[in-house]
């Protein structure tokens, strides 16, 4: 790449012909011209620069935005089939603005971008099913998405509609999940308290299923293949 910006979170496409990533907004004329004055005051957490979503072709070099406007993208991760995006998108990147965040779903080529969820909590790790139907996310809040409560699993359509728990009435807080290959349940590293434990989750009857009992941490990180 060649970006007017520094690149981040570089992502392959799953046929290898594409490389995503995420990149600040440039600076302004103004901007750059306050800069080469050394005019550099500002307020704290004033300078801010939204971050975009880009894609780049391995062939050619070519760069494509494929988000813009008043939006930061915190996240996003693609389908498995790599003709979709799931995102978070805040109207700042500020940590303390993360619960206006919003999930959004769009095409791989950055058409038809829709809001998924509208609420007053962060999203946090959003995942497309394996079909492309269905989202995951976590969050600090309960059913009535009120915050200030456990980490739990939520799965919600796609095509838009209400999230709800995965798991029904569960005790722990979920710290990582993703979809396992079936596309029929989820895997989640579960919070038990002083240790770390995989859970199965079935999706259909929104059970939750031990699969590890090894008293240990597991580390952020992982992946399902």
């Amino acid at each position: 790449t060649k970006h007017a910006t520094g690149v981040t979170a570089p992502t392959w496409s799953p046929d290898g012909a594409t490389i995503y990533f995420t990149a600040q907004d440039p600076l302004t004329a103004d901007e750059r011209e306050r800069d080469r004055r050394k005019d550099d005051l500002y307020a704290f957490e004033e300078n801010y620069k939204l971050r975009q979503l880009w894609s780049i072709s391995v062939a050619t070099g070519e760069e494509t935005p494929l988000t813009s406007g008043d939006r930061s993208v915190a996240s996003y991760r693609l389908s498995r089939d790599g003709k979709q995006i799931v995102l978070e998108r805040a109207p700042t990147p500020l940590l303390d603005d993360a619960h206006t965040g919003e999930v959004w779903v769009m095409n791989a080529d950055g058409r038809g971008a829709r809001q998924l969820t509208r609420n007053n909590v962060e999203e946090q790790q959003p995942e497309l099913s394996p079909d492309g139907s269905q989202v995951l996310f976590l969050a600090e809040t309960n059913d009535r998405f009120e915050p200030y409560y456990n980490t739990g699993l939520f799965v919600m359509p796609a095509s838009g509609g209400a999230p709800t728990p995965a798991i029904a009435n569960f005790p722990y807080a979920v710290d990582q999940a993703s979809w396992a290959p079936d596309g029929q349940s989820i895997l989640a590293v579960v919070n038990m308290g002083i240790h770390t434990e995989i859970f199965q989750v079935d999706v259909a009857t929104r059970r939750a299923k031990q699969l590890t009992d090894g008293r240990h941490f597991i580390p952020p990180g992982w992946n399902v293949v």
